[in-house]
């Protein structure tokens, strides 16, 4: 059994942020070079595995199913996250803010949806996700790394909600982590993600 062994990415540009201090991004750092550890650790067991003892109850084997999602989850949204940051704000393009706009009618009211979801998920993540479905964008709450995940959902913008995120910085104020974290979005990003979720690159 072949496994892929995965090596943590350089996200230069999180420290030019001003949303977040240079401790933030450090703590965020180390805590998502530890779910790649922990994802290859997982990974690398799983091939010594004895399928027989295979139990829904509980067992070696589904424990190490449950882990590798929870961990796999945690490095792809963190790196999603981290990529859709810049430090030198834009608008969006016309095309993409049409395409928010078929759901949610106008771009304000899509960030005033996207500021209640990080405010209504827990410790998780806020995603604004494209539904493969009905051809829409729409915003996702998901607890943890892995509970409510939609189903035929792409990810297109992600914001992390776990205290880790915000508290170095904003203590409790989620809605104050949110107000100055939504200037630096980078919605070229954006904008590349919806385009390869429609076209299904």
């Amino acid at each position: 059994m072949e496994t892929q062994i995965y090596t943590p990415k350089e996200f230069p540009e999180l420290f030019n942020l001003k949303s977040l201090s240079k401790q933030a991004v450090d703590y965020h750092l180390k805590l998502y070079d530890g779910y790649i550890k922990k994802l290859n650790e997982i990974q690398d067991e799983y091939k010594t595995i004895n399928l027989d003892t295979a139990n829904h109850n509980y067992s070696h084997h589904r424990s190490l199913l449950v882990e590798k999602a929870y961990n796999y989850n945690a490095v792809v949204f963190h790196e999603m996250f981290f990529e859709n940051l810049i430090s030198k704000p834009f608008e969006p393009e016309c095309w993409l803010r049409e395409k928010i706009e078929k759901y949610f009618k106008s771009f304000d009211t899509y960030i005033r949806d996207l500021n209640a979801t990080v405010r209504s998920s827990r410790t998780g993540w806020a995603v604004t996700g494209y539904n493969h479905t009905d051809d829409t964008i729409q915003n996702y709450a998901i607890d943890s790394h892995y509970i409510s995940v939609p189903i035929k959902i792409t990810p297109i913008l992600v914001i992390d909600t776990w205290e880790h995120s915000f508290m170095p910085d904003y203590g409790i104020d989620k809605a104050g982590y949110f107000e100055h974290i939504i200037p630096e979005i980078n919605w070229i990003i954006v904008k590349d993600r919806l385009q390869k979720a429609i076209s299904g690159v």
